[in-house]
């Protein structure tokens, strides 16, 4: 294989499966049958999706990220002692999720794995409240 099949072969599985745990989550909440659990998996990628932002992945889309964000904040009172199984999300939410996680892969092809690794790492540390490694 080529060169340039070679990283089409890499950044499609890099893509596969970075994107499908968000996706399957939004796909699932959307067609009625989501839980907190996966409500909870996507709001993961969206923050995660704003710290490779502030990491300077994708950095002009960054107001795509915001405002999945603030969509997740205007969620947050309504899933508060709520059961298990949670509703589709409204139309101008959905959207805004679609938006990140398309931005989300398009942080994930734009980087080598080493840097998604580098960046998963520090969204780690700064998740925990740890001081990060110099």
């Amino acid at each position: 294989m080529d060169a340039l099949g070679d990283r089409f072969e890499r950044v499609t599985s890099q893509l596969v499966i970075m994107g499908l745990p968000p996706y399957a989550a939004l796909d699932a909440v959307q067609r009625g049958a989501g839980s907190m659990e996966q409500v909870s998996t996507l709001a993961y990628y969206i923050v995660f999706t704003s710290h490779l932002c502030n990491q300077g992945y994708v950095r002009d889309e960054s107001e795509v990220a915001a405002r999945a964000q603030q969509a997740l904040e205007d969620l947050a009172s309504t899933y508060v002692g709520q059961p298990a199984a949670v509703q589709p999300f409204a139309e101008k939410t959905y959207r805004a999720f679609c938006e990140c996680l398309s931005l989300f892969l398009r942080q994930v092809e734009a980087a080598t794995p080493g840097q998604m690794v580098s960046a998963y790492r520090s969204f780690v540390t700064l998740l925990s409240g740890a001081t990060p490694a110099v």
